[in-house]
């Protein structure tokens, strides 16, 4: 960015610090600035990644916890043949988009491929304004 300005004829004044980017000393304090705070962010950046590595490694896993549970992928799975995805996810307390993420493990142990209605279906619904009310 700084660059750019340079090359452009533009320079920076700071109202609040004493610099100046047209002078070659004011060029000098803002390049040493700028090179502090991009090793500081690769710093911390640094440290946060060791240290998630390490609570990996004791097991921690982060992230928002998820809503589906083995009893609800059961009733989803029993739910999903008789039922369109939005009434199935009603029924088990989920949102379309839950039921539509885990819909691999629903239907892997059935040997079904899809639902009843099937996502493309479901999607087609909720564009054309078809779909029912969750």
């Amino acid at each position: 960015m700084a660059a750019d300005l340079h090359r452009r004829g533009l320079g920076l004044k700071s109202l609040h610090e004493d610099l100046d980017t047209t002078a070659p000393s004011g060029q000098l304090t803002f390049h040493v600035l700028a090179a502090l705070t991009q090793f500081r962010r690769r710093l911390i950046a640094e440290r946060t990644h060791e240290g998630l590595a390490v609570a990996r490694s004791r097991g921690i896993v982060g992230g928002r916890p998820t809503v589906m549970t083995a009893e609800k992928i059961a009733a989803a799975r029993s739910l999903l043949p008789d039922n369109s995805v939005g009434a199935t996810a009603r029924q088990i307390g989920v949102s379309r988009g839950t039921l539509y993420s885990h819909m691999d493990v629903i239907s892997a142990k059935t040997g079904r491929q899809q639902s009843k209605v099937t996502q493309e279906e479901e999607r087609r619904r909720i564009r054309t304004g078809h779909a029912e009310r969750q």
